[in-house]
């Protein structure tokens, strides 16, 4: 669920598992999990395990403390005008222009980025994902040892039974992945068992996505993917939600703006428009102030992507 499916009253709180939860409602909209979730993380322990080279076999985890307070994306202000940019794991970008008193950069965020790698699985589909980085720790996700750990292009790469979370995520039929890049965690699913559509990784795929995966921080600080053969990143579709006190944002496209499109309209609470300069579309919902304030002074701008 989105603001373009149901409106819905905003929440305040960025606890992991709200966050969580709304990915988990994205994902089935989109087929694949997803957000970047920008949240509140307190300092944490995360739990190390030593090599053993994808072989499957969990070690006994030491313990490094790590601290990671929450993101604030970057933005420049002048005089009563703030510019925030949002930079999405696949490496496109955005420039928000907005009213100082709006203060966009307190919102917790959601996007994702798409990998790709489709390995001969027979009629099933396999290994492709759309994945989301989680600013935080993995012990604030997962709790005990893990099932297997892999060798990753960084270190080492837990893998969790899904009833190791700490809370709901996104399906409690999947196993997890848990890449470290810094102070961002991504998870990355594995059907528990086979479905209809969709096949369990082999070990060995799951050892490839392990060593393969990849991503680098930017100077603004988010996290940008940047995997190794056979995994690819695609850049579809758009949908990034910004969550804030007084309402909630979607941008989403891209989409071809008509002139009937540009102008804001209000339906089922509402309010939407086509921006014709980045070509997305833009909705909001909220207290009244919010949603006015969004749809006469809120400006996208695209910018360059990066890899």
């Amino acid at each position: 669920m989105t603001l373009l499916d149901t409106p819905s009253q905003a929440s305040t709180a960025a606890s992991p598992e709200l966050l969580f939860r709304e990915a988990k409602q994205r994902r089935r909209r989109r087929w694949f999990s997803a957000g970047i979730v920008l949240a509140v993380a307190t300092a944490l322990v995360v739990g190390v395990v030593d090599s053993i080279g994808g072989k499957g076999s969990p070690q006994n985890p030491a313990s490094l403390a790590t601290g990671a307070g929450r993101f604030v994306p970057p933005t420049t202000t002048k005089g009563d005008a703030t510019t925030m940019q949002l930079r999405l794991p696949d490496g496109r970008g955005f420039a928000l222009s907005y009213p100082k008193s709006l203060d966009l950069s307190q919102s917790t965020i959601t996007a994702g980025g798409q990998v790709d790698w489709a390995p001969q699985t027979g009629p099933l589909q396999c290994c492709g994902e759309y994945v989301a980085p989680y600013y935080g720790s993995i012990s604030s996700v997962f709790y005990g040892k893990p099932l297997a750990v892999y060798r990753g292009a960084h270190g080492q790469v837990p893998y969790y039974a899904g009833t190791q979370e700490r809370f709901p995520l996104l399906y409690s039929n999947m196993d997890y992945l848990a890449f470290r890049f810094g102070p961002w965690v991504v998870l990355v699913g594995d059907m528990v068992h086979s479905s209809y559509w969709t096949a369990r990784m082999t070990n060995g795929q799951r050892a490839t996505w392990a060593r393969s995966f990849d991503a680098h921080i930017t100077t603004g600080g988010y996290l940008v993917y940047r995997p190794h053969s056979p995994l690819t990143v695609s850049r579809g579709p758009i949908d990034i939600v910004l969550s804030h006190a007084g309402g909630s944002l979607e941008i989403s496209g891209p989409v071809g703006c008509t002139a009937s499109l540009v102008s804001p309209t209000i339906n089922a609470g509402i309010t939407s428009w086509c921006d014709p300069r980045s070509e997305v579309r833009v909705a909001a919902t909220g207290t009244t102030a919010f949603t006015q304030t969004v749809a006469s002074d809120l400006r996208v701008t695209t910018l360059r992507p990066i890899s």
